[in-house]
């Protein structure tokens, strides 16, 4: 069994200790990966991964994890 977030206004699980709003313009990459399929900025991609996860209504989320 898959377990996913059924919460539709989460966009973002944030597993790491980066607050992205403290970051200029993190938020908005990482809800364009999320909601668009744009590629990780690449300041990200040897520190975190960004899994998104399609929910069985069609919306999408993220989990932020280190990588």
């Amino acid at each position: 069994m898959n377990a996913y977030n059924t919460n539709e206004k989460v966009k973002l699980i944030n597993n790491t200790t980066l607050d992205t709003r403290t970051l200029a313009g993190a938020d908005a990459a990482i809800l364009a990966v999320i909601e668009n399929g744009a590629a990780l900025p690449e300041a990200f991609e040897d520190i975190f991964t960004l899994d998104v996860v399609t929910r069985p209504s069609g919306s999408k989320y993220g989990v932020l994890n280190f990588a």
